[in-house]
């Protein structure tokens, strides 16, 4: 039996990550190989991993066309990759169709009734524009679509249809706590030269782009200095071509701001768990389906404050590891001092770790096979 994971993104993000996590998973019982754009990051990834994978070519819109525009060059991308997906399908024939990836969800339901094989989504994000959200509605109902894993309640509840409840199952995204727990902070205060408790540590770990509000952190940092803390903020992550200018934005804010000592960009890092030792607590104040990042801090037992919308809060009420807040810079500094008392953080610690132990990876696989065991019938 082979699984096919249709990925449209040729690079690494949070999405891609639970793909190669997930493809380990089916390994026990699939073969699995990938449907990719085209080399790049994640192709090098899935080649050290064994993964075989084919490349399809582009499946990602331009950043700043017109809706209209956007429509018609929409369509006539699916029309091509799902001419190619056919042409692949004869070739290969896959037992199964995953898809993971926004764009081809609808093209993995119709190719999937094409060819009579059956096709599970897996849905990460808030859907801004409610035109997306029809067509998801629309699609979820054919007969193709046997399963709708959703990464937390809040992306299930975009998904309004009553006739396809029994298809849509929320699943929150296994981690590895043995990993986050053993970070070794010492390696981040020398870098920084830092002194340990004498100031509020931030972190923000998330890819430099508007959406992820890398601005907003700077605000609240202003914010608790005028209440007299000492704090400062580590922003970890790189911007990817299209957001460099972003980037450049916020170097030039921090500076304007003259808050170079309290704002350091950390870049793109492969010692998170080192980072997350350090850091007092991680703030989330963007819109998510629901955060690896939360997941990851809860792991090494840091508290969470998160915008009240979308799955971020969603996950500090369900582990009852952090607090969320009202879209406002008052409001946000105030949950990073609420969850840095003793008492609370204490509390918070303690309810993070009973949450984590429940999300681990092998009761996760578990639940992954059942759900492609059942698509299979």
């Amino acid at each position: 039996m082979e699984v096919l994971v249709w990925e449209t993104s040729h690079l690494i993000g949070g999405g891609q990550q639970m793909s190669l996590a997930i493809a380990k998973m089916l390994k026990k019982k699939y073969k699995v190989k990938f449907l990719i754009p085209q080399r790049g990051p994640l192709s090098k990834q899935l080649e050290r991993e064994g993964i075989p994978y084919i490349c399809c070519g582009s499946q990602i819109l331009p950043i700043g066309i017109k809706k209209r525009t956007a429509i018609f060059k929409y369509s006539w991308m699916s029309i091509k990759a799902m001419l190619k997906f056919l042409h692949i399908y004869m070739i290969h024939k896959p037992d199964i169709i995953y898809v993971p990836g926004p764009a081809a969800l609808p093209w993995g339901a119709i190719c999937g009734k094409l060819v009579r094989r059956p096709v599970i989504w897996h849905l990460h994000h808030i859907f801004e524009d409610g035109g997306t959200k029809k067509l998801l509605n629309y699609f979820s109902n054919w007969s193709s679509i046997k399963t709708i894993i959703c990464i937390s309640d809040s992306v299930g509840s975009q998904l309004t249809s009553e006739k396809i409840k029994d298809k849509v199952v929320t699943m929150y995204n296994p981690v590895d706590s043995h990993k986050y727990k053993s970070g070794k902070a010492s390696r981040i205060y020398k870098e920084l030269s830092l002194t340990p408790g004498q100031q509020i540590l931030i972190g923000h770990i998330g890819i430099l782009q508007p959406s992820k509000r890398q601005e907003f952190v700077i605000q609240v940092v202003i914010e608790i200095l005028k209440r007299g803390y000492s704090v400062q903020a580590l922003l970890v992550g790189s911007a990817r071509k299209e957001t460099r200018e972003y980037e450049r934005e916020l170097k030039r804010l921090v500076t304007n701001l003259n808050l170079e000592k309290n704002i350091h960009f950390m870049g793109q890092r492969q010692d998170v768990a080192d980072i997350l030792a350090a850091i007092d607590v991680v703030i989330i104040p963007s819109v998510e389906g629901l955060s690896l990042v939360g997941l990851e801090a809860l792991a090494a037992g840091k508290p969470i404050v998160c915008n009240e919308v979308g799955g971020a809060c969603e996950l500090a009420e369900v582990s009852k590891g952090g607090i969320c807040f009202s879209d406002s810079v008052v409001m946000a500094a105030n949950a990073i001092l609420e969850v840095l008392t003793p008492e609370t953080k204490q509390k918070l610690y303690s309810n993070a770790v009973c949450f984590i132990e429940q999300q681990s990876y092998e009761r996760y696989q578990m639940l992954l096979l059942r759900h492609f065991e059942r698509a299979l019938r």
